[in-house]
């Protein structure tokens, strides 16, 4: 996903950019940056809401970041282009008024100033008192590529853009535009002079784009020097006509290579000014890795044709496929990934940066992977995405039942269990509407941390152990789910006391069939009708603390293992097929229910069952996490002394009980 961020920075560019984020929460995102500034609180907003998303965010400075824009390039990792500017400054308003207003002003600017300073710190890990200076000596700071990617501001630097020779809608601050202005008071000569310069400059590059390739295809001479004359006559701007060229000689190859895909070895120099990829000329072999490949290794598009992006993105699903996951949407150029091992992929990703993989020991090639290619951090986000894909098919069950909550942090919380509004009154004529109370009963929960790590030998990898490294995938995923249920159905099995000091399920809430008790003593009932017309009359029998019903109605059979196929026989009892008149239907909340076994349940008892209602209507167990973290996290980390990559899998969680109306045991 890409987010344009070349206009002055408003309250309505936060909403825009939120409003995305929000629509794809694990989408990947590259937020593109040509901006002057703006409004610094939305800024703000949106450097936060970058920050808090769960996607990987890319900042690409493209032209100017200053002001406010420069917050956002803080939120994650940032590429500069080598011809681009980044300014910060501190904060400041054009205002009037009296003193005390002045200074109450000034007040809230230093308190803004205060925000912006925890930004550039935390991004650059410089001392806070050397940013300070930056914001309050009331000068504007520049810092090209190079000087941003020394202090910390940045995180690379990418190859100079082009600027562009118009600025659109970008809308410039006033110091700025009376700079620009100011620059641009040249007299007619000085005017005509630069126009004469640009115009030579435009024919040289027309030259020097296509020239080169004549020497290597004479064969070619006649019909792209009318190519090249065409272009420089007909005053063909130089991006076009780059275009141009690429479409004809495209045309011309007699690979399998489409207009616009043309594959030069000799542009690399008159090139070097584009987004273009720079070619690596090589002689390949004709079999295993390269057999489908041509004499050379380029593309006009970057990183075998996909673009920085769409190749990271590609490769990441691919090893997330190739190490187990199974992705409801891949990217579509992951099928060209599937199947390369590990050895391959690194193999690409050296000649994604343009180092020639070929002839390289596998030893050898992974050690230059890591080192100077995106491959470990390709690596690591595939073998996030495999392990998340198998975590999340393996709690889908036990979510259903439970309301899912977040907490801040690792203090003591609690989930707060709303009764109903009581059933609406009366109202006589001008007579005044009753206020009804929402009564609230507080569950006490505190979030623990569970975690396991994952390593990987630098053996492993050159043995391509794509098999072992899947299992220890599986295991890790599969054993995080385990935690996350096993907390579930604690809550069932201990049946702890709520926050009235009365269990769970106890006959005081009216939830609870237990075999002996009453007089006379009460028989056990099974997984029958009988033992679910029980269940089901308790449970829509329920009133909540106002002493309203709660008009809930069973949504799950829980039960343990022993019981789940007497469970599967007594609903396929009670689901009826219309006869030719189709007065017979299956009763609604029938077709709802679903089955929930699990062998926690037959440690406690192989005989009780539960039946629990829609966790939207009356909620009996919350399922919370940190700050929204609904999956594990996953952090790499390289050991340099027993060439070991180490991934550390974090899940921080909680279950507890918070309401008794919504589930009835029968034991």
């Amino acid at each position: 996903m890409d987010i344009l961020t070349y206009d002055e920075i408003t309250a309505d560019t936060a909403q825009r950019v939120v409003s995305q984020l929000a629509d794809q929460p694990d989408a990947s995102v590259t937020v593109r940056i040509n901006s002057y500034g703006g409004d610094v609180m939305a800024a703000a907003a949106i450097y936060n809401s970058l920050k808090s998303h769960r996607g990987k965010v890319t900042i690409h400075i493209e032209g100017i970041c200053a002001s406010a824009a420069s917050l956002i390039a803080m939120a994650g990792r940032c590429v500069m282009a080598e011809n681009a500017l980044l300014m910060l400054h501190g904060p400041s308003v054009a205002i009037g008024g009296n003193a005390p207003a002045l200074r109450e002003n000034a007040a809230t600017l230093d308190k803004v100033a205060e925000s912006m300073l925890a930004i550039y710190t935390a991004k650059t890990r410089r001392p806070a008192a050397e940013i300070r200076k930056l914001l309050a000596d009331g000068q504007d700071h520049y810092f090209n590529a190079a000087e941003a990617l020394a202090f910390g501001l940045i995180d690379e630097i990418a190859r100079p853009l082009r600027i562009a020779a118009r600025l659109g809608t970008l809308k410039i601050p006033e110091r700025f535009k009376t700079m620009i202005e100011a620059t641009n008071a040249l007299d007619p000569g000085a005017i005509e002079a630069a126009a004469i310069q640009a115009e030579r400059a435009r024919v040289s590059e027309i030259n020097a784009l296509i020239h080169p390739f004549l020497k290597i295809h004479p064969e070619q001479r006649e019909a792209f020097t009318a190519l090249a004359n065409r272009l420089v006559t007909d005053g063909t701007a130089i991006d076009a006509a780059r275009k141009q060229f690429l479409d004809a000689l495209g045309a011309a190859s007699p690979g399998p290579l489409a207009a616009g895909q043309g594959c030069n070895p000799t542009l690399g120099g008159s090139m070097s000014g584009s987004s273009y990829f720079q070619p690596t000329p090589i002689s390949l072999p004709r079999d295993g890795l390269f057999a489908s490949l041509n004499h050379c290794i380029s593309n006009p598009v970057g990183y075998g044709g996909y673009g920085q992006d769409h190749f990271s993105d590609a490769v990441i699903d691919a090893l997330a496929i190739n190490l187990g996951a199974r992705l409801d949407n891949p990217h579509p150029g992951a099928r060209d990934f599937i199947g390369q091992g590990l050895t391959g992929i690194a193999a690409l990703c050296l000649q994604a940066v343009g180092k020639n993989p070929v002839g390289m020991s596998p030893a050898g090639l992974f050690s230059a992977a890591h080192t100077t290619s995106d491959f470990p951090n390709l690596l690591g986000a595939g073998v996030n995405a495999a392990l998340v894909n198998v975590y999340e098919n393996a709690v889908s069950e036990h979510r259903a039942m439970c309301s899912i909550g977040d907490a801040p942090d690792f203090k003591k919380q609690t989930a707060i269990s709303t009764g109903f509004f009581g059933g609406l009154v009366p109202k006589l004529e001008a007579d005044e509407i009753k206020h009804a109370t929402i009564t609230e009963k507080a569950e006490p929960f505190q979030l623990a941390t569970y975690a396991r790590m994952i390593a990987i030998s630098r053996e492993a990898l050159i043995n391509d152990n794509l098999g072992g490294l899947s299992a220890a995938i599986a295991t890790a995923g599969n054993a995080a789910a385990r935690t996350e249920r096993d907390l579930v159905f604690a809550v069932l099995t201990l049946n702890k006391a709520l926050s009235d000091g009365v269990a769970l399920f106890h006959a005081n809430h009216s939830n609870l069939y237990a075999t002996g008790t009453g007089s006379p003593a009460l028989e056990r009932l099974g997984m029958d009708v009988a033992g679910l017309g029980v269940a089901r009359s308790k449970m829509r029998k329920q009133k909540d603390a106002s002493g309203g019903f709660v008009m809930t109605a069973p949504r799950f059979i829980v039960c343990p293992v022993a019981l789940e196929s007497a469970a599967e026989a007594l609903i396929g009892s009670l689901t009826y097929r219309p006869d030719t008149t189709g007065e017979i239907a299956t009763p609604s909340w029938v077709k709802t229910l679903q089955i929930i076994a699990d062998p926690r349940l037959d440690e406690a008892s192989e005989l009780d069952w539960y039946l629990l209602s829609d966790p939207n209507i009356a909620p009996v167990i919350r399922l919370a996490f940190l700050n929204g973290a609904r999956r594990p996290v996953v952090e790499q980390d390289e050991d340099f002394k027993r060439d070991v990559t180490s991934y550390k899998v974090r899940l921080d969680v909680a279950a507890c009980a918070i309401g008794y109306f919504g589930a009835v045991k029968l034991g």
